[in-house]
């Protein structure tokens, strides 16, 4: 039913309210980013999962799955969000954070630009669309828990600068 798109918006938005600070607790270091990162990459890949078979479903089951993928995708946002912010942060050497924290903002536009043709693109091909997509979120989450490993457990939020990765 149509009035389902307005409780799931509304869901989204009463879990993003309540939700974000504790989402976010510990991703202003490397480690806890990575972890929310991991998280994110997650629960996307559970709630594509979840929004790829609501097709034929009947209504009332279509709608518990509905109302479960939007947790999830509220979940995947909230820890995205964080870890990425955490990661941005953590990782630009103190000096140049603007530089930094331009060129994430900058991806970050460009995915707002791109996102409504890959999100009619995924829904078109149905659950191959959301099989690929969730495959997608999961390994950007695991790339980038990955990252952390790669920076040797620095948890200092400019690690940037200890780690050696200040533009000369």
């Amino acid at each position: 039913p149509r009035w389902m798109i307005a409780a799931l918006l509304l869901l989204n938005t009463v879990l993003t309210v309540t939700l974000q600070v504790r989402a976010s607790a510990g991703s202003e270091t490397i480690p806890g980013a990575a972890r929310a990162n991991r998280l994110a990459g997650i629960a996307l890949l559970g709630a594509c999962a979840l929004f790829s078979v609501t097709t034929g479903l009947s209504p009332v089951l279509a709608g518990i799955v509905l109302v479960m993928a939007t947790v999830l995708l509220t979940g995947g946002e909230l820890f995205s969000s964080a870890g990425s912010w955490g990661m941005s942060y953590g990782l630009a050497p103190a000096e140049q954070q603007g530089e930094y924290l331009a060129s994430f903002g900058l991806v970050t536009r460009l995915v707002g630009i791109l996102g409504p043709v890959l999100a009619a693109t995924v829904v078109d091909a149905g659950f191959v669309g959301w099989l690929a997509v969730s495959v997608v979120f999961l390994g950007v989450g695991l790339v980038e828990h990955g990252l952390h490993l790669v920076v040797g457990g620095v948890d200092r939020i400019d690690a940037g600068v200890e780690l050696g990765l200040q533009h000369r």
